[in-house]
């Protein structure tokens, strides 16, 4: 198993997946695939992870009907959003080595606290396997990556709560993120 120490995040068209690429200390790789089915499951509970309230909300189209408590805590997690947003780093993306690279296709995500950050362990259907682990800052800026991907591959934007909705910018997606 491999204990990615930087990755990049990309939506491959192509696979209409996303993508991510990584690699451990020893610089040992994998693509990890994500299939839109796949993150439906996970990303909830990532969400879950930052939203010190409870379980994310996602975006409704009729505010008035939202708690004020409810306002309070979506606009804290949007100004935590876009701080983590504006810390985001510009590193060169992590590229496949061909001869210590494997992939895998994702069908299993294991969650837990290792120190202060949260290990994200993706299981494949052959039982390969590679972990992750993000600290806070690191989750959010992640979930920032995925979700302009996500925008960009027009996959349905009603998973995704409020407070990552209002943080995001309009732009289109980038290229991808490096960690």
């Amino acid at each position: 198993m491999l204990q990615l120490t930087r990755f990049t995040t990309v939506y491959e068209p192509m696979q209409d997946r996303l993508a991510l690429t990584g690699r451990d200390a020893g610089g040992h790789g994998v693509t990890i695939w994500l299939t839109q089915r796949f993150a439906l499951r996970l990303l909830p509970t990532l969400f879950a992870q930052l939203d010190r309230s409870g379980p994310a909300q996602a975006v409704r189209p009729n505010v008035s009907a939202v708690a004020p408590d409810a306002l309070r805590a979506q606009a804290v997690q949007a100004f935590r959003q876009q701080a983590a947003r504006a810390q985001q780093p510009r590193l060169e993306p992590v590229r496949p080595h061909p001869d210590s690279h494997f992939e895998l296709l994702a069908t299993e995500a294991r969650l837990g606290r290792q120190g202060p950050g949260l290990r994200v362990l993706f299981l494949g259907a052959a039982g390969e396997a590679a972990a992750l682990v993000l600290l806070p800052l690191e989750l959010r800026q992640w979930l920032d990556i995925v979700h302009r991907h996500w925008r960009n591959a027009e996959w349905p934007l009603t998973i995704w709560p409020a407070w990552i909705v209002t943080a995001a910018a309009p732009a289109a997606a980038g290229r991808g993120y490096a960690h």
